[in-house]
């Protein structure tokens, strides 16, 4: 996969996310031939290499580990675990775990249950995600058209306060459910999965066990 193409991934499935800091290849809904810049002072993160991701079989389990920015993440059982991304110029990676019914049409989920990892990092795009955090907070229902969701709530997960949301319906894509979390070192790690409308009632109950088992140092 080419340079432009990886971003344009991460940006269809990954943004509208903490802060909107990426480019949004959709304008109203309507696809567009290129990325829509929304920011034009922000850029994406510079993703982890692929030996970033760790894969490790445990006792109860198969897991992601991306020890550089202590997460550690429980793949659902039987899932398939697909590492995503080019070493040109720079290794660049991000993790797609994908339900046994996965089927996709010109690279978007049509059947099936997506849940992606990525991890990255970017100076603005993690004090943005910091700023996001801060005005869900002081907003009495916890929401904020400002964030570009359709919600958006804080949670914590161990000792870290993170950004949980959901999209409103993207044609085409459905909804996106996610959580941004800023680390040290200006790191930023982002989990979100992809609910056709047909699917959500059954991906949404595995998406927030797999937000449960989320573990970070």
């Amino acid at each position: 996969m080419g340079k432009k193409s990886l971003i344009l991934v991460i940006i269809l499935l990954l943004t509208i996310i903490g802060g909107g800091v990426f480019y949004w290849w959709w304008n109203g809904g309507e696809e567009v031939d290129g990325p829509v810049e929304l920011y034009e002072n922000e850029k994406p993160p510079r993703l982890f290499a692929k030996e970033d991701y760790k894969i490790e079989e445990r006792e109860d389990g198969v897991y992601i580990v991306v020890e550089k920015v202590g997460i550690t993440a429980k793949v659902p059982d039987g899932w398939t675990i697909k590492l995503e991304g080019d070493d040109w110029p720079e290794s660049e990676y991000w993790v797609n775990l994908l339900s046994t019914d996965v089927e996709k049409e010109q690279g978007l989920l049509k059947k099936g249950c997506l849940i992606s990892i990525t991890a990255g990092q970017e100076q603005a795009n993690n004090q943005e995600l910091k700023e996001q955090i801060k005005l869900v907070k002081e907003t009495e229902a916890g929401n904020d058209v400002e964030t570009g969701h359709k919600s958006a709530t804080i949670q914590k997960i161990d000792d870290h306060e993170v950004l949980a949301w959901l999209s409103s319906e993207i044609a085409s894509l459905g909804q996106v459910a996610g959580i941004d979390i800023p680390l040290a070192n200006n790191n930023v790690t982002s989990l979100y999965a992809v609910f056709q409308p047909e699917y959500q009632e059954q991906c949404e109950p595995i998406w927030q066990e797999f937000v449960e088992n989320l573990k970070i140092k």
